[in-house]
């Protein structure tokens, strides 16, 4: 329609410029002192420069299916039309359709307030465990730790963790080997638990002595001794006895003191 109605415009215009062209062809035909040549006159058109109006939706665009506006040239009547993208969707809030637990992922939804159209996500698996109480699957010893399990009621998924081994258990020393004045004995403890015995020794007892008896009487010049036995093994002791010291007499005049000389 448009194509027609321009050609029709550029056909009007043409035998409008012809039919001016043809008198003036035959005025100077009569002036031409040739009367057998014939003369051409060329017309330059200018080409149409369309004036267009604003779009006019013809079609909205929704979320689902795009839309389309028009505009048309105010000289040619020439339209032009275009198409309007598709909306965004417009969603509403998620919410949860299944519950995610340890065991399965859960899921969720939102819908589109427009074109209620739906879309679903999934929730990850959840690390939050149902645990049992702990159970001991392997008594601790004092030698050894044990071992305690619990499961999960949701999943069925088992952790253990090991228990702390026992302190010993031990009863009280008995002496293996008695100390004499020279050598260290032994003493031994047992763990009523595992058996396990522990060692000590014994300082050695060191000699006792009896009753002293003096060997030789100590003077003013020279020392004494005494001697005694070890009360235990019979060795011999002995120990020195200090000087007595001088026990002197009441002085004694042996000579008298005169005015010349001394006593």
């Amino acid at each position: 329609m448009r194509r027609k109605l321009l050609a029709a415009i550029i056909w009007m215009l043409i035998v409008l410029i012809i039919a001016t062209a043809g008198a003036e062809g035959f005025s100077n035909q009569q002036m031409n002192p040739d009367p057998g040549r014939t003369e051409y006159v060329v017309v330059t058109v200018a080409p149409h420069e369309h004036s267009w109006s604003e779009w006019d939706v013809t079609k909205r665009a929704t979320c689902t299916e795009e839309g389309s506006k028009i505009r048309v040239c105010s000289g040619c009547q020439e339209q032009q039309t275009e198409k309007i993208p598709k909306l965004d969707h417009e969603w509403g809030a998620w919410t949860i359709t299944k519950a995610a637990t340890c065991a399965a992922e859960g899921s969720q939804t939102r819908t589109c307030k427009a074109c209620q159209k739906q879309e679903t996500k999934p929730i990850p698996k959840t690390s939050d465990h149902k645990w049992g109480g702990w159970t001991v699957t392997q008594q601790p010893t004092c030698q050894a730790n044990g071992q305690q399990t619990r499961t999960c009621s949701v999943c069925g998924k088992t952790e253990t963790q090991s228990v702390a081994k026992l302190e010993h258990s031990w009863g009280n020393w008995k002496v293996t080997k008695e100390p004499t004045c020279t050598e260290r004995g032994r003493k031994q403890r047992s763990c009523s638990r595992c058996g396990e015995t522990q060692n000590l020794n014994i300082k050695e007892l060191g000699h006792e002595a009896g009753e002293w008896h003096v060997t030789k009487e100590p003077t003013c010049k020279k020392n004494g001794e005494q001697e005694s036995e070890c009360i235990r093994c019979g060795k011999k002791m002995t120990k020195k006895l200090n000087k007595v010291g001088h026990d002197y007499e009441e002085w004694e005049t042996v000579e008298e003191a005169t005015d010349f000389s001394k006593g």
